[in-house]
């Protein structure tokens, strides 16, 4: 371990191996202290990184800068472009262990592992029917949105 001395902060810590630089183990330390400092002055969200709330500001200036190379549509954030690059490719990097389908996103393979382990987050209020998806709640409130 290796202490770095600055007026600021005389208790700055930093391993030369995890964290070369002191500015990432700021932000790390950040994940366990909920410390944000960056704020959105259009909408106070706040952020744990400048370059956090420079993404951020993309939604109030609609600045798409990544674009897809195969149909031109544009995104804000280049993990948006690279998911959606999966629709043309076809590729499906993420892989059940228990039954070996694969699928294009993390998201969907989370939603499709509760098939296995009976997972059903989703109560109805009004019923009590559990549903795996919540798409399929919103989808059976209307039943009794109907009702009425």
């Amino acid at each position: 371990m290796r202490r770095a001395h600055t007026d600021e902060k005389p208790h700055n810590f930093s391993c030369a191996f995890c964290f070369p630089v002191c500015r990432l183990l700021d932000i790390h330390i950040r994940s366990h202290t909920g410390e944000k400092p960056y704020s959105c002055e259009m909408c106070a969200n706040t952020f744990t990184t400048r370059k956090c709330l420079s993404v951020h500001m993309r939604i109030h200036t609609g600045e798409k800068p990544y674009t897809c190379n195969t149909c031109g549509k544009k995104f804000r954030v280049k993990t948006a472009l690279n998911t959606h690059t999966r629709t043309h490719t076809g590729e499906k990097p993420y892989f059940c262990e228990r039954c070996g389908k694969s699928f294009s996103t993390k998201p969907i393979l989370s939603v499709h592992m509760r098939t296995h382990t009976g997972e059903m987050p989703y109560p109805c209020d009004i019923c009590g029917r559990m549903f795996r998806q919540q798409p399929h709640l919103v989808k059976h409130l209307m039943i009794h949105t109907n009702k009425k």
